[in-house]
C-alpha cells in the first residue's frame, strides 16, 4: 500500500489531517490493548497503514502524539461556554462548558487519561500538560470576562477560569480512581464538583 506521505505535495496537504487522525486512532487502540510502555512507534505506524518515517513527520514521539490530544479540549470548552445563554448563572455556564468531555462518542476523557498517565512518570511531560491547561484557562477567561457585569475585572475572570478547571481536574481524578469509568459517571463527578464550588465560593457575580 502506498504511503500517503509519498503523494504529490497537493495530495499530502489534503491527506495530512487524515494521516494524523489515523495515527491518533491507532495509538489510542494500541495503548488500550497493550499499555503505553509496550506500544512502540513502529506498532502505531503499522496499525495506521503508514511507514514509521511518516509518523515522525507528524509527531516527535508517541508521547508527543498524546500531548497533541490536549490541543483540542480548550477550544471545545471555549465554544461550549460561548454558546451558553448570557443570563445563565456563571457556575451553571462553566459546568456546561465541560459537557464536551462526556458527550456520547467523545474521545476527550480517554485522551486526557492517557496524557495524564504519561505525564505522571515524566516531569517534562507534566510541564507540557500544565502549560496546555493554562492555555485552556486563558481561552475560558476571555469568554468569562464578556459575561461578567460591569465593571468587568480580568482578575475575576481568570480566577473563575482557574477554579472551574480545578473542579474539572478534581472530578476527573475521582472518576479515574473509581471503578466505573462510564462517561455518565464522569458527568456525575463534574456535577458534584461544581455543586461543591457553588457552595464553597458562592453563586458568583450576577
Amino acid at each position: 500500500m502506498p504511503d500517503p506521505a509519498d503523494r504529490p505535495v497537493g495530495g499530502r496537504a489534503i491527506a495530512r489531517e487524515a494521516v494524523r487522525a489515523s495515527l491518533s486512532d491507532a495509538a489510542r487502540e494500541l495503548f488500550e490493548q497493550h499499555g503505553i510502555e509496550a506500544t512502540s512507534v513502529d506498532m502505531i505506524a503499522s496499525a495506521a497503514g503508514v511507514a514509521s518515517r511518516t509518523f515522525y513527520r507528524h509527531f516527535e514521539s508517541k508521547e508527543g502524539l498524546a500531548m497533541a490530544w490536549l490541543d483540542d479540549p480548550g477550544p471545545a470548552f471555549r465554544s461550549a461556554l460561548q454558546d451558553r445563554p448570557a443570563d445563565e448563572p456563571i457556575w451553571t455556564a462553566l459546568r456546561r462548558a465541560f459537557d464536551p468531555v462526556h458527550e456520547p462518542g467523545s474521545r476527550f476523557a480517554e485522551q486526557m487519561w492517557i496524557s495524564a498517565e504519561m505525564a505522571e512518570s515524566s516531569p517534562a511531560l507534566m510541564k507540557r500538560v500544565r502549560d496546555r491547561v493554562f492555555d485552556w484557562e486563558v481561552l475560558m477567561s476571555e469568554v468569562i470576562l464578556e459575561r461578567l457585569p460591569e465593571p468587568r475585572s480580568p482578575r475575576d475572570a481568570e480566577l473563575l477560569a482557574a477554579w472551574a478547571l480545578s473542579a474539572l481536574r478534581v472530578a476527573f481524578e475521582r472518576w479515574r480512581d473509581a471503578g466505573d469509568h462510564a462517561l455518565d459517571q464522569l458527568a456525575s463527578r463534574l456535577d458534584e464538583a461544581f455543586d461543591a464550588a457553588t457552595t464553597l465560593l458562592g453563586p458568583g457575580p450576577s
